[in-house]
Formats: C-alpha cells, sequence, structure tokens
C-alpha cells in the first residue's frame, strides 16, 4: 500500500522549528522583564525607605547645623540618584514591553504560516485516503465482476 507523503513537510517542520525558537525568545524576554518589574519595585522600595529615614532625620533636628542635616541631606541626594534609576529603569520596562510586543506579533504570523501548511497537509492527506479507498473499491469491484463473469 502506498504511503502518505507531503511534498512541502520539510517546510512544514521549518515553520514549526521556527514557532518553538520565537516562543522560546519570548519566554526569555517575559523572564527579563519580570526581573525588571521586581528591580523597580526594589528601587521603589529602597526609595521609600530612605525617604522615610530622611523625614525621620528632619523632624529631629531643632534648627541648629547638625550630624542629622548632614545626613538628612545626604539622604536627599540618594533618593534622587534611586529617583533617576526608577526613571531609567522604567524606560528600559517600556522598551522591553515593545519589544515582547513585537515578538507575538512575529509568533502569530508564524504560527498562521505553519497552520497553513498543516491544513493544507490535511486536506492532501484526506484527498489521498479517499483515493487509496476508490483504488481499493474499484479492485473490489473488478474482483467481484470477474467472479460474476467465471460463474456464468
Amino acid at each position: 500500500m502506498a504511503k502518505f507523503h507531503f511534498s512541502l513537510q520539510t517546510v512544514l517542520e521549518h515553520r514549526a522549528r521556527e514557532v518553538l525558537q520565537i516562543q522560546q525568545q519570548l519566554a526569555k524576554e517575559q523572564k527579563l522583564l519580570q526581573e525588571m518589574h521586581a528591580h523597580i519595585l526594589h528601587l521603589q522600595k529602597e526609595m521609600h525607605q530612605a525617604y522615610q529615614s530622611q523625614q525621620q532625620l528632619l523632624s529631629n533636628i531643632n534648627g541648629t547645623v547638625s550630624a542629622e542635616l548632614i545626613s538628612a541631606q545626604g539622604l536627599h541626594g540618594y533618593v534622587q540618584k534611586l529617583r533617576l534609576n526608577e526613571i531609567a529603569a522604567s524606560k528600559l520596562l517600556m522598551q522591553q514591553q515593545q519589544k515582547i510586543k513585537k515578538i507575538n506579533q512575529i509568533l502569530l504570523q508564524a504560527k498562521i504560516k505553519a497552520r497553513s501548511l498543516e491544513v493544507l497537509s490535511e486536506k492532501q492527506k484526506e484527498a489521498f485516503n479517499k483515493n487509496i479507498q476508490k483504488q481499493e473499491q474499484d479492485l473490489l469491484s473488478e474482483i467481484s465482476s470477474r467472479r460474476k463473469i467465471q460463474y456464468t
């Protein structure tokens, strides 16, 4: 019995590999995005703690220049630095989100291309199977008609 062979099988396999590679890249980029989120949350927490420490030092100052005031000024500079780092990290986060959006679009197109080949393969296999069934039916009909001729 003849075996079905899809003429574009290598292309279909290539498309499936492409989809898999894009999915792996997407997973890697999403992991990076999560790490960026965690970094921003850490910066925000650190900034909040430094701001609270600064406020506490400022509330303890009794109007004279002291070590607390110098510490409070140092904390203010540190909070400003953290704020700038948070802004920079947020920009990178937005860029990463755009990159993930583009990869998702590429993945969708790759899936569409692979699926169209899968559908074509399924249709050709169905046509192949129908042809095989028709050949078998014709063979059975021929055998049956020969037997009728032999017995008459």
